[in-house]
């Protein structure tokens, strides 16, 4: 999960400097706080539901830059958000970590 955060924060970096001339720039800034929030794990589902729309408004955007291979980014966004920040996060640290136990549901049926 850390590596997977970590390449989603690099991709937004990436994708707030590439476009700082076109964007306004509380926007680019935005994007790199949001990036340094995924590195840190801090609020990552949020972090990384908002990277998302910054990558498909970067994907929308003409140019050499939106172009098919913007979709990799907007997929890995979506899947930080849905599985969360990890062991090592300060999510963990701040909320503590998250386990889901599911009922025990006997599917057999007796004759």
């Amino acid at each position: 999960m850390l590596l997977l955060r970590l390449c989603v924060a690099g991709t937004l970096f990436w994708i707030g400097i590439a476009h700082y001339t076109l964007w306004p720039s509380w926007f680019t800034a935005a994007a790199i706080v949001l990036a340094a929030g995924l590195c840190l794990g801090l609020l990552t589902p949020y972090c990384a539901c908002l990277c998302c729309l910054i990558e498909l408004r970067a994907a929308i955007l003409p140019g050499p830059e939106g172009e098919f291979s913007s979709v990799l980014p907007i997929v890995n966004a979506i899947v930080v958000a849905m599985i969360g920040p990890g062991a090592y996060s300060l999510d963990s640290h701040l909320f503590g970590r998250q386990l889901l136990t599911l009922p025990y549901r006997n599917t057999r049926r007796s004759l």
